[in-house]
């Protein structure tokens, strides 16, 4: 009988479980290790995703210095130096690989391109690596390559080449398949892949935490922390899985309980960069300011050195704490330094608005506003979000303008923006416009409903009754 995918996994758990055993007996003994470059490559990996780094340069420096030219070895430290955005000295490693017949020697380029947003050059550059792959070869290759794409984020690219894939019902084609639905959007069908998944493994923390990932993305928060604890039951050490808990609780407004799973993280990964910005954000919805500024620069400064793709949000959330605190012209040194991380610019011109409108500089704001709206790619968000900011800065009437411009323009299924106006709306003593729109706002998005009223209600009171509450009670 052929062995499952499941059993495969667990047998290479066991074996690596073995190696590091080995590894560790011989490090405290002072005795020779003796493992190849390979091996070693795989205990510094482990290493460093528990956050071990020092044992994990030890393990990749000693690999080295047995096999200078094995692939495991060299292919981390290409990983190390990519990221930091250091492409060049990544480039130098990779020179070095003398086992140029192995896969990961096309893998490794790929991901060099990719690290530049070269998806063009290294689309070309795998299909012509394609042509050479035995034919017995040739599904392991594809499903190696749409990981790859999943992981630097070019989801259309892993599709096309999932498509490209015999079908099949293993877990690693299930499994890169959800992941890169999940990344394109399509919450439904990755739920249920990483179910089908979870019927196979259910005691796989990695499946659940996948799972409550894709249900917070659909906005099943209630099911998503469920997941996040099933996980959390089988593996208590989990990180991930306390902060997958913590996203869950923090989407639902529960900020001081999500910020002990935040902690508990913390306390166990103390320099995991997005563990440190996630942290800041609920620090952020606490009012807590100076705590929550002291947390984002920290998730910086650890960013710089090993996770710069989270530069761009930690600037972003940075840049809103400064604000909050009236800390303008530093809110606008992290908008500086977004310009230059190449990120969207008209979600860039949106929170200098906002920052500028905080700060009353009115003038200023309504150009960075207006420039947002004529670089944006999706015109209903951005218009949405400057309506949010001019009600946040009590301009009602402004506000008010906006939402009509984005209900002009925004899909006729949308969810969005009713709770906004409806508050615009008793601001203005519209009351027809207000029991509407906070009819609407309660039965489509009562989590937006809560955002926006959640000062004026009990909280024992649901969302959903929000509107019967309201009309009761508020003289309008």
């Amino acid at each position: 009988m052929p062995t499952s995918n499941h059993q495969q996994h667990e047998e290479d758990r066991k074996k690596f479980v073995r190696l590091l055993k080995k590894y560790e007996a011989a490090i405290s003994s002072g005795e020779p290790v003796l493992l190849d470059g390979n091996e070693l490559s795989e205990i510094a990996d482990y290493y460093h995703i528990s956050g071990q780094e020092e044992k994990a340069e030890d393990a990749i420096q000693l690999a080295l210095s047995i096999s200078p030219g094995a692939i495991g070895p060299l292919t981390y430290k290409i990983h190390e130096y990519l990221e930091v955005n250091d492409i060049e000295t990544a480039k130098e490693y990779y020179s070095r690989i003398t086992e140029t017949d192995a896969p990961e020697y096309i893998y490794d380029w790929t991901e060099i391109l990719l690290a530049q947003k070269k998806d063009q050059e290294a689309e070309w550059f795998l299909r012509k690596e394609l042509e050479k792959v035995p034919e017995e070869e040739l599904q392991d290759f594809i499903i190696d390559v749409a990981h790859i794409y999943e992981d630097w984020g070019f989801y259309d690219l892993a599709m096309k080449w999932i498509f490209g894939a015999q079908e099949e019902d293993s877990q690693d084609y299930k499994e890169i398949k959800a992941h890169t639905l999940l990344g394109l959007g399509k919450f439904d069908d990755s739920e249920k892949l990483f179910n089908e998944l979870l019927d196979v493994a259910p005691y796989s923390t990695q499946y659940w935490k996948s799972l409550s990932n894709a249900q917070l993305m659909k906005g099943d928060v209630s099911k998503s922390i469920e997941s996040s604890e099933y996980a959390l039951a089988i593996d208590p050490q989990d990180t991930e899985a306390m902060i997958a808990k913590a996203n869950g609780l923090s989407n639902l407004g529960n900020y001081e309980e999500a910020l002990k799973y935040y902690r508990r993280a913390l306390d166990a990964v103390p320099n995991d960069s997005a563990a440190l910005l996630f942290t800041g954000i609920c620090l952020y919805n606490l009012n807590k300011l100076q705590e929550a500024t002291e947390m984002l620069l920290r998730a910086k400064q650890q960013a710089l050195k090993s996770d710069q793709a989270l530069l761009p949000d930690i600037n972003h959330e940075l840049a809103l704490t400064y604000c909050s605190n009236k800390e303008t012209d530093k809110a606008l040194e992290c908008i500086d330094e977004l310009e230059k991380q190449d990120e969207d610019k008209a979600q860039i011109q949106l929170i200098k608005g906002h920052i500028l409108l905080n700060a009353q500089r009115v003038e200023e704001a309504e150009k960075a506003f207006k420039q947002a709206v004529g670089l944006a790619t999706d015109l209903p968000d951005i218009l949405l979000h400057i309506a949010i900011s001019y009600l946040e800065n009590q301009m009602v009437k402004t506000s008010h303008k906006y939402l009509e411009k984005y209900f002009a323009v925004a899909p006729a299924d949308t969810k969005d923006g009713y709770a906004y106006m409806a508050m615009c709306c008793y601001d203005l003593k519209d009351t027809k416009g207000f029991l509407k729109n906070l009819e609407k706002a309660c039965r489509l998005n009562p989590q937006e409903c809560q955002s926006v009223f959640s000062n004026l209600i009990p909280e024992e009171i649901a969302p959903e009754d929000y509107y019967n509450y309201l009309t009761e009670r508020i003289d309008l």
